[in-house]
């Protein structure tokens, strides 16, 4: 939208971690994640280093992270430091590969609780998910845990997957309703009847004016 912009970003570096460590008998601890983005925005009102940091939660999939890709969707705000600079700094970025440093995958919610203080072993019956604004980047992380290994390449017990039925109220501007064909597919596989716990079960869309 006008609003917000989604910005994709590449890396080579092998010491860019996972958001699922695994390995050497570990196995993988399902969650949802976000990056910490460091810009080199120059002098700035937030101290005395020419650097800005800003957490983000991907829309890409981890799968997509170990493979070196990573798309963020960012709200950008015309008094906003990194987000303006960052929009300004587009076309450079594609002409000189401007630098952007994005952190390891920080831990944000654990799978399937859902809630930063969960229980031991607690499972859902179902979810609501209460969305608003740029708030809904974090869906595609939760959808993808109903198909841990295909969609992120990881094997989870069933009791750490969300088999479970998944509703959604998202609020936004009008002019500004973010991932909507995404969401729309979501409802599709939630409708059909061979896919149990796939998708959507019921969505809602509440808008305001965009003023």
């Amino acid at each position: 939208t006008r609003h917000s912009a989604i910005f994709s970003f590449k890396s080579k570096d092998i010491k860019r971690g996972t958001p699922h460590p695994r390995g050497r008998a570990k196995m993988p601890d399902p969650n949802t994640w976000h990056v910490t983005m460091l810009g080199e925005v120059g002098a700035n009102a937030e101290g005395p280093l020419p650097f800005i940091e800003r957490d983000y939660t991907p829309i890409s999939s981890a799968l997509e992270w170990e493979r070196g890709r990573c798309d963020i969707l960012i709200k950008v705000y015309n008094d906003g430091i990194l987000t303006s600079w960052l929009h300004q700094t587009c076309q450079s970025m594609i002409e000189n590969e401007t630098r952007i440093w994005l952190s390891k995958p920080l831990r944000t919610l654990p799978v399937p609780s859902l809630a930063l203080d969960d229980g031991e072993g607690f499972r859902p019956a179902s979810i609501l998910l209460l969305l608003g604004g740029t708030g809904i980047v974090a869906l595609p992380q939760i959808l993808a845990h109903r198909e841990p290994y295909r969609l992120l390449g990881i094997a989870t017990p069933k009791y750490k997957q969300l088999n479970c039925p998944i509703d959604l109220i998202q609020s936004c501007r009008e002019d500004d309703v973010l991932l909507l064909p995404q969401i729309e597919q979501y409802c599709q596989e939630g409708m059909k009847l061979t896919a149990k716990f796939h998708g959507l079960r019921n969505y809602t869309l509440l808008m305001t004016s965009g003023g």
